[in-house]
């Protein structure tokens, strides 16, 4: 039987305001970095659905999605098969 790995949906938020990008500062194993908002989509979501929740989740912001404009698969090791879309938004 051949095994077919699953592909794993994830967005991220683009969010522009007065000429800069809202970035989140994480920590994980001592390491500090700046990422933008997202996550992984949740079954039954839709992706703009999953852009919305994250934004609420991580910022505790309402969003509206003016556009999603960007959609890859990502080439790193630790997260192949992770298919990525980026959304420009409105807060």
């Amino acid at each position: 039987m051949i095994h077919i790995p699953k592909v794993i949906q994830r967005v991220r938020a683009i969010i522009i305001v007065d000429g800069k990008i809202l970035l989140i500062n994480r920590l994980k194993k001592d390491e500090s970095y700046w990422v933008v908002p997202g996550g992984q989509v949740e079954s039954g979501e839709s992706r703009e659905e999953a852009v919305k929740r994250e934004c609420l989740e991580e910022l505790g912001l309402q969003v509206s999605i003016k556009n999603l404009f960007i959609e890859s698969i990502s080439n790193k090791p630790d997260t192949a098969l992770q298919h990525r879309t980026d959304a420009g938004l409105a807060v």
